[in-house]
C-alpha cells in the first residue's frame, strides 16, 4: 500500500490487518521505507533516531528522488560525515522479533564508509562500494538471537538509504509445516506525498527493488495532497494519474491493484468569523472531483476503487464525524483520529467483501 500521511500513521492498515486476520500471522520480512523520524509517520520498527546532517527527499517533489527511489518512492540522504541513525527494532511489546535486517540503499558514485553497532556492541566498519546498480543491499544476519538495537554512523562518501528490510524472528520460527501462509502487508505511507511520485519515478530503478515481490494486490491511496493544491486541475491530475497507474500495472502486471478515493475534508472556522461567509464544502467538493477521476482511470486501467468520502457518508460528512465520541475526525478536519482510521479500514473490510455485514 502507497499513500500520503493517512496511511503514514500507520492506524488504518494496522485496523485492516486485524480485520483479515490475527496481527501476529503477519509475515515477516517486510519492508520499511526511508522516511525515518518524519512526523506522522509510524513504522515496523518501535523507534528511529535521525541525528546530523540528512535529507529526505521523495519522488513527488525532488527530481533525484525520481530517478533513484526507493521501493516507498522517498530516500533519506547523508549531507556529510557523522550523519547518524539508530533504530530499536523490537516490537510495540519490547520483544525482538528479528533475526536479520537489510539496509536498503542506492550505490554512490564513490565508495561510503559506514560504522554499524548492534545490540550495544562494538561498531563494526563497513564499505560500501560504488557503482551504478539501481538497487543494492547490505544484510546484517544475527549468530544469536533476534536483534534490538541497530547504529549507523557515516564516516566517508554519501549514503542514499532507501529503507529496511526485516527478516523472520524466533517468535516465528519453527511453525507448524502445515500452517496457512501468512498475510504480507508492506505500508509505504509518506506526509505530503503525492501520486506524482509514482508518476515521475523511474520504472526501471523502482521495479529493481521488488524483483522478488509478487504481490496480490497494491493499493494507491492518494489524492488528499493533490486537492489541497491552489493549482488543483482536474485535466491535469487526470493525466498524473493515468501516468501514475500505468507504471503500477507495468510493475506488478499480475496484481490486482486498487485506488482509494481520500475521505471528506471540511474548513476550520475561527470563533469570531460568520459560517455564512465560509464555503464549508469548498474541499469536500474538490475531494469528490478527485474521486470521479480515480473511478474513471482505475475502469480503463482494470483496477478497482473505494471511496472513503462516500463510506463516511458523502460531502459534508467530515462535521458529523468530528462530533463523534469519540471523534472519528481530527480537529484539523483533514485527518482522523485513530478511532477514525479504524471505522474507515472496517467500512473497507465490509465494502470489499472481506467482512459479513
Amino acid at each position: 500500500m502507497w499513500g500520503d500521511s493517512h496511511l503514514a500513521a500507520g492506524f488504518f492498515t494496522e485496523e485492516l490487518a486485524r480485520r483479515l486476520g490475527p496481527v501476529d500471522t503477519l509475515a515477516l520480512p517486510r519492508l520499511r521505507p526511508a522516511g525515518f523520524g518524519h512526523a506522522g509517520g509510524r513504522g515496523l520498527v518501535r523507534r528511529s533516531c535521525v541525528t546530523g546532517p540528512w535529507r529526505r527527499e521523495s519522488a513527488h517533489a525532488s527530481a533525484a528522488a525520481a530517478q533513484q527511489p526507493g521501493p516507498g518512492l522517498v530516500s533519506l540522504v547523508s549531507q556529510g560525515p557523522g550523519a547518524e541513525l539508530a533504530w530499536d527494532l523490537r516490537d510495540a511489546g519490547g520483544e525482538p522479533r528479528h533475526r536479520s535486517v537489510q539496509l536498503l540503499y542506492t550505490p554512490a558514485a564513490g565508495p561510503v564508509t559506514l560504522e554499524l553497532g548492534l545490540d550495544g556492541g562494538p561498531a563494526q566498519t563497513v564499505v560500501l562500494e560504488g557503482g551504478t546498480a539501481a538497487a543494492a543491499v547490505l544484510e546484517l544476519v544475527s549468530t544469536g538471537g533476534a536483534l534490538s538495537v541497530l547504529r549507523l554512523r557515516v564516516r566517508e562518501g554519501l549514503l542514499r538509504l532507501q529503507g529496511l528490510g526485516l527478516g523472520l524472528g524466533p517468535a516465528l520460527a519453527g511453525e507448524a509445516p502445515d500452517r496457512p501462509e501468512p498475510l504480507q502487508l508492506d505500508l509505504f505511507g509518506y506526509p505530503g506525498a503525492t501520486v506524482a511520485g509514482w508518476a515521475n519515478a523511474s520504472g526501471t530503478a523502482h521495479a529493481a527493488w521488488f524483483s522478488a515481490r509478487r504481490y496480490d494486490l497494491v493499493v494507491l491511496a492518494y489524492g488528499t495532497n493533490e486537492a489541497n493544491d491552489p493549482g488543483f486541475r482536474v485535466d491535469a491530475y487526470r493525466e498524473q494519474l493515468r501516468r501514475a497507474v500505468e507504471q503500477l500495472r507495468e510493475r506488478f502486471p499480475q496484481a490486482r491493484c486498487l485506488l482509494i478515493a481520500p475521505g471528506d475534508r471540511g474548513v476550520r472556522v475561527p470563533r469570531k468569523r460568520s459560517h455564512a461567509r465560509v464555503d464549508l464544502l469548498r474541499h469536500a467538493r474538490l475531494h469528490a472531483q478527485v474521486a470521479t477521476v480515480q473511478q474513471d482511470v482505475a475502469r480503463d486501467a482494470g483496477c478497482a476503487t473505494w471511496n472513503a468520502q462516500a463510506a463516511m457518508g458523502g460531502p459534508g460528512s467530515a462535521y458529523g464525524w468530528v462530533r463523534q465520541q469519540p471523534p472519528w475526525m481530527a480537529g484539523d478536519l483533514i485527518h482522523f483520529t485513530p478511532a477514525g482510521y479504524r471505522e474507515l479500514a472496517r467500512r473497507l473490510a465490509l465494502d470489499a467483501g472481506w467482512l459479513p455485514r
